[in-house]
């Protein structure tokens, strides 16, 4: 395909990229409420639900190396309005989603505190798993996903 093939479909780089984003939405590393919360009735232990998601999500930025890069490309560099907007959003709903009724469901279950903020966990989260899967684009040989 051509250059201008491209272009022809997408107006900039932006466009581009937020129609690739979309259709990443729905890989592993957006965690589906009821993925979470199947997973928090499958274990017992509650650490045991955290590990299962979280290195679900690590083995497929393992797995998926280019396209993290290119993730971590465009947060880095959103300095466009609708860009940054839409990394945000995305971000944010889709794991507060999720979050917000494991949150719940924890707290209704005597597993977590009341006071306990979902948006916290959220944003906790969310920095865990940027961070590790930068830490292993950066050096592959020092973050074992399994381990």
């Amino acid at each position: 395909m051509t250059k201008g093939a491209v272009y022809w479909h997408f107006a900039s780089k932006n466009d581009l990229f937020l129609a690739l984003l979309q259709d990443r939405l729905q890989s592993p590393l957006s965690i589906p409420p009821k993925q979470a919360q199947a997973e928090f009735a499958r274990h017992k232990d509650p650490q045991d639900a955290v590990k299962t998601l979280l290195s679900g999500q690590l083995n497929y930025a393992q797995a998926n190396p280019d396209w993290c890069r290119l993730y971590f490309e465009f947060m880095v560099q959103s300095r466009e309005a609708d860009v940054q907007k839409v990394l945000s959003a995305i971000a944010l709903e889709d794991r507060q989603a999720a979050i917000n009724q494991l949150v719940r469901k924890m707290q209704e279950n005597g597993i977590l505190r009341d006071d306990v903020d979902p948006l916290t966990i959220v944003l906790f989260w969310s920095a865990l798993v940027d961070g590790l899967i930068l830490a292993r684009l950066i050096d592959p040989q020092r973050l074992d996903p399994a381990a």
